[in-house]
């Protein structure tokens, strides 16, 4: 069982002046009493109670930082009241705020903000007997993030007053707003009612008045009021983990049929690029066509041209020859039998029908007349007759057949 008898500093002033003791007993009495107005349901022992000596603040008048405050605070602590205390969070209120209230509904804790007034008349008796008892210190370990800090100088309660308004809201404000040091120390249990890091409250307060009984059954009451909000918050976040998951979803699917749509632009723009380019080809090489045409036609014309004029149907011994093209048509000339072979071929190249290309026949005996080495030759020389009908073959189609 812990003890109530008052530690070596409850004994102590600073200037080692006890005669204040006896001085201000009666105003002592008048100052708890008023103490007690803010408390009325809570019991506590008066002969457990006794005024702190004056022994200063545990965090330095010019400390503004809350990094720096915590870690004064937590030193301070432990060199007053033992190794056996809250695990205090070192760092400013809203970096604890994040801790305990951020990531997975399942990993969130309780917000225990300790407020300690060094020259209350509680202080040391809540300090040593409750906040620094096994129990409560395992209770708070366990299910709790708790941050400190200490309001004996005026402007550490003002800077208290601000971190606790921004971060926690007028509520939580309110519930630290003393005008009386001995309403302290206190501390507030906040919890979270939603998903929001907004959604705060003020879960339980236990003033320094509280014993330890009591002050554990107020603990494990908002424990266990935390512990249904979180069941809550679990089933909201797997809610939104759902919706989010849903959202994940249609948002892939979406970028998806984007994809596949841009794939598909992507084709039919190469597709009309390669159209284009056959096009392009197409035109190229219908236009080449054309110019070989056009040239092979001059060519033709100008053949045509040199040819010496057709002989008379009259003039002696005159050869009427005819070509069996091979589209079936047939075309008649007439020729001297003195001609040489050679002018054969070129009306024949001026039809369209050059020896490099296509073969000429006679029919009786068959006998291939481009395979003659001197086409200087005469037509009667080369056996050409005065009434002859010649076919004409492409030279590949013969060799195929051969």
């Amino acid at each position: 069982m812990l003890s109530t008898q008052p530690t070596a500093m409850e004994t102590t002033t600073n200037d080692g002046d006890s005669s204040n003791d006896d001085d201000d007993d009666d105003d002592d009495d008048n100052e708890y009493e008023d103490a007690m107005d803010f408390y009325p349901d809570v019991d506590v022992d008066m002969a457990a109670v006794t005024r702190p000596a004056a022994t200063g603040s545990m965090i330095p008048q010019n400390v503004s930082d809350g990094a720096e405050g915590t870690l004064a605070m937590m030193s301070a602590f432990r060199s007053r009241f033992g190794d056996v205390h809250p695990d205090f969070f070192i760092g400013p209120l809203s970096e604890a705020i994040q801790v305990a209230f951020t990531g997975h509904p399942s990993d969130r804790r309780l917000l225990a903000v300790y407020v300690h007034h060094d020259q209350s008349i509680t202080a040391n008796v809540f300090c040593s007997q409750v906040l620094c008892a096994l129990p409560f210190v395992n209770y708070l370990s366990l299910h709790c993030i708790t941050w400190a800090w200490d309001v004996t100088h005026d402007s550490q309660r003002a800077n208290l007053m601000t971190m606790v308004s921004r971060h926690l809201g007028e509520e939580a404000a309110s519930a630290l707003r003393f005008s009386d040091r001995d309403t302290f120390p206190t501390l507030v249990l906040i919890s979270q009612t939603g998903l929001a890091a907004s959604s705060l409250e003020v879960s339980s307060v236990i003033p320094g008045v509280t014993t330890l009984d009591q002050a554990v059954a107020i603990l494990m009451s908002s424990i266990d009021d935390s512990q249904h909000q979180k069941e809550q918050l679990l089933k909201e976040h797997a809610e939104l983990e759902a919706r989010r998951r849903i959202i994940k979803e249609q948002e892939e699917a979406f970028e998806a049929s984007l994809a596949a749509d841009r794939l598909k632009a992507e084709q039919q723009e190469a597709e009309e690029a390669k159209a284009q380019v056959a096009e392009a080809e197409r035109l190229s090489n219908e236009k080449a066509q054309q110019v070989d045409a056009e040239n092979k036609q001059r060519l033709l014309e100008a053949i045509a041209a040199s040819l010496p004029d057709e002989p008379p149907v009259s003039a002696d011994g005159v050869c009427s020859i005819g070509f069996r093209v091979p589209s079936g048509d047939k075309i008649m000339r007439r020729f001297l039998p003195t001609d040489q072979l050679d002018l054969l071929f070129s009306f024949a190249t001026s039809k369209g029908y050059s020896p490099s290309d296509y073969s000429v026949f006679m029919t009786y005996p068959r006998k291939d007349l481009t395979l003659l080495a001197d086409r200087s030759v005469s037509l009667q020389a080369a056996g050409v007759k005065s009434r002859e009908m010649l076919l004409i073959e492409e030279k590949f189609s013969s060799d195929a057949e051969d």
